[in-house]
């Protein structure tokens, strides 16, 4: 018997030796191989929570990092978080991962040959209004939103102001005022509500048009009171003068007019003398009369801007102002004549022809005694050498508003009639020019089959995605790893076989040979337990702990990576604990078996010591 035991014991090696990698091919089968256990994988490291907790909240700091994204999240991503879970709720994403797990491990592992899911989006989008306006629009996170949007408008204006014809310097501060004026937040979550209403259908393939529609007939008094607010400034008055006062001078008078007394205003200063006389209250009053025409106008109250300018009743001032700043001027050249004796200055004045001044000044007489010795008075000659160009009213006239407004706004009057008569439109077709490429054209239809029929993918699409080799190269691994799964439980046969040997070479009757069997597979399972414990306590586990160096990451790949050292972690934990266990459960059970035939041998021995030979021979 011993040679024929020595045997068995080399047979119980080669069993010990087997069996780890035996439940190590069988663990694999069970987990990579299962689509379940993935599933409780991403269970098990709650992804589903941890997509709206951690991952989605890294998301948006590093947006809102990198981005100019006029709303700031940070105040609102709360709300944010919120609304997607809401609207993408984590059992929908359990449900939709436990789809694609379904399909696609057998693909791989080469029990199908072919895959086919779908991701359905339709009915999360048609959701996403609603969700939308109870969140966020028609929540405390809107006024955030709000002020965030007015100031980027605001910004927006500020920046593009030099667009106009002429550069008020406007501020951020103004600006916002008269945005929130124009549109209340709750006028704008209204517009966001029906933008969204007004989109979706399109973008689920419902429809193949969409309109939005800003109504602006509404706003257009409020529009004028600010934009009056707004130009009520100096940069505007001298604008108007400008447009209005400079041309009508320029056309009918000289560069320079000449005075008596070798004085002489230029059109400069006969415009700046206009504008003086003309007071603050006198230029908003004509501000208004403008804005009123151009709200007529884009109302379709009347059938242009035109409007009248008087300026009859100013002309007095007008012509005040340009003689006191023509009789300034005589007071300065007197003032610079050389002194002289009183004789020498009246045989001056006797040789000094009329309007104009003589060759000196007397010692003792100013300016007022001397104005009124030679009866120095210039209103008549300004009165019949400027005030006859000004006329008393002239008309402002649409195509004048037009050309001051610069040739790159030649058609806002009329587009803003038409925005005020059927609100401010924007359709399919606006989005579609919008669109750079037929690439991008071609990107936004995908888009809309996306949302509309659903993310379907098959195995063609992972196909495509590869040359002909690596196919044929991926083909046959799909190939080997289905024909090694087959297999596997032919693999199992040859322990089982081995131990039947272990049986028959160890013992003389069944119950010997059932000991010898049932020692060498307690054996096995036992050292197979202890081997992978110690195994991946000391190597393999310290390895899955940062299978990723997170030193490597930042923000939302840090968060990523995190998570996926702990999936990958508990994968190896639940890899591992499989094979302890399936160790373990045949450990015990055979120890069981082993003990009970143990015992009951003991028993039988003492209970029939006279039949031990004859029993144990006989086989019984």
């Amino acid at each position: 018997m011993w040679p024929r035991r020595i045997i068995a014991l080399f047979l119980a090696a080669a069993v010990i030796l087997m069996l780890p990698f035996l439940m190590f091919f069988s663990q694999i089968n069970s987990t990579i191989a299962n689509p379940g256990f993935y599933d409780k994988q991403m269970e098990k490291a709650d992804v589903y929570n941890f997509v709206y907790d951690k991952a989605l909240p890294a998301a948006l700091d590093e947006a809102e990092d990198e981005s100019n994204n006029p709303v700031d999240t940070d105040d609102i991503q709360t709300e944010i978080v919120s609304t997607a879970r809401l609207i993408a709720p984590p059992q929908w994403l359990q449900e939709n991962f436990e789809v694609v797990t379904d399909e696609i491990i057998p693909y791989f592992t080469g029990r199908t040959d072919e895959f086919t899911f779908t991701i359905e989006l339709k009915d999360r989008i048609k959701a996403a209004p609603t969700i939308i306006k109870d969140e966020i629009l028609y929540s405390p996170a809107m006024d955030s939103i709000y002020l965030d949007l007015t100031s980027y408008a605001a910004d927006h204006v500020v920046e593009n102001s030099d667009r106009l014809p002429y550069s008020p310097e406007f501020t951020d501060d103004e600006i916002e005022t008269a945005l929130k004026s124009i549109a209340s937040k709750e006028w704008t979550a209204l517009r966001i509500e029906e933008t969204l209403n007004s989109v979706i259908p399109y973008f689920v393939l419902e429809s193949e048009t969409f309109t939005i529609t800003i109504p602006v007939a509404d706003r257009t008094e409020t529009i004028r009171d600010e934009l009056v607010l707004l130009l009520d400034r100096e940069e505007t008055y001298h604008y108007i003068v400008n447009e209005i006062v400079e041309p009508i001078v320029s056309q009918k008078l000289e560069p320079q007019v000449d005075l008596a007394f070798n004085v002489s205003l230029t059109r400069q200063e006969v415009i700046d003398g206009i504008e003086e006389s003309l007071p603050r209250e006198w230029f908003q009053q004509r501000l208004n009369e403008v804005m009123d025409a151009i709200v007529g106008y884009v109302e379709g109250e009347s059938a242009n801007t035109d409007i009248t300018v008087v300026v009859r009743d100013r002309k007095p001032a007008i012509r005040e102002t340009l003689v006191a700043l023509a009789e300034d001027k005589v007071e300065a050249a007197f003032n610079a004549l050389p002194r002289c004796s009183e004789a020498a200055f009246k045989i001056a004045i006797d040789n000094t022809p009329e309007g104009t001044l003589p060759e000196c000044r007397p010692y003792g007489v100013e300016y007022e005694e001397y104005k009124e010795i030679l009866e120095i008075d210039l209103t008549e000659q300004v009165e019949s050498e400027v005030m006859v160009v000004i006329p008393d009213q002239w008309i402002y006239t649409q195509n004048d508003l037009i050309e001051s407004m610069g040739k790159d706004n030649e058609e806002f009057l009329d587009e803003a009639r038409s925005h005020v008569e059927y609100g401010w439109k924007f359709i399919q077709s606006d989005l579609l020019n919008k669109l750079d490429s037929e690439n991008d054209k071609e990107r936004l239809e995908d888009v809309r089959d996306w949302l509309g029929n659903g993310i379907t993918v098959t195995q063609s699409d992972l196909e495509d995605e590869m040359n002909e080799g690596e196919l044929d190269d991926f083909n046959a691994s799909r190939g080997l790893i289905d024909g090694f799964l087959d297999c596997l439980w032919i693999l199992w046969l040859i322990p089982v076989f081995l131990l039947v040997g272990i049986g028959y070479l160890g013992g003389r009757n069944w119950l010997e040979r059932s000991l010898w069997a049932l020692s060498a597979m307690t054996a096995a399972s036992f050292i197979a337990f202890i081997a992978t414990l110690l195994i991946y306590s000391s190597a393999i586990d310290s390895e899955f702990e940062e299978v990723l160096d997170l030193s490597e990451y930042t923000g939302f790949d840090l968060v990523m990576a995190e998570k996926m050292n702990e999936i990958l972690a508990n994968s190896a934990d639940d890899f591992a604990g499989g094979m302890q266990t399936d160790a373990l459960v045949m450990f015990v059970l055979s120890a069981i078996v082993l003990v009970v035939l143990a015992g009951w041998t003991f028993y039988h021995s003492r209970t029939h010591p006279q039949s031990d030979d004859a029993y144990f021979q006989s086989g019984n």
